[in-house]
């Protein structure tokens, strides 16, 4: 699963459009990604924060998550 998306894009960059969008729905019926949302959804309700492992937060770390706290934010107000 870690790496499973990363595989899908690099197949993506190598397929014919209509290999891709049988990937794509694929993608979008795999109800693990769900289960990943709901527990990133969790994690962050708990705040945007660095954890305790660093005490920085990264660029990389908000582009990856900035769209998901967007979204919490508005479940919570």
């Amino acid at each position: 699963m870690k790496y499973g998306l990363l595989f899908s894009l690099i197949y993506l960059a190598s397929t014919s459009p209509a290999q891709t969008q049988t990937l794509k729905e694929q993608i979008r019926q795999n109800q693990k990604f769900n289960v990943v949302k709901d527990k990133a959804i969790e994690i962050i309700k708990t705040g945007f924060n660095a954890g305790d492992g660093y005490s920085e937060v990264w660029i990389r770390d908000y582009n990856t998550f900035i769209e998901l706290s967007a979204e919490v934010l508005n479940m919570m107000c």
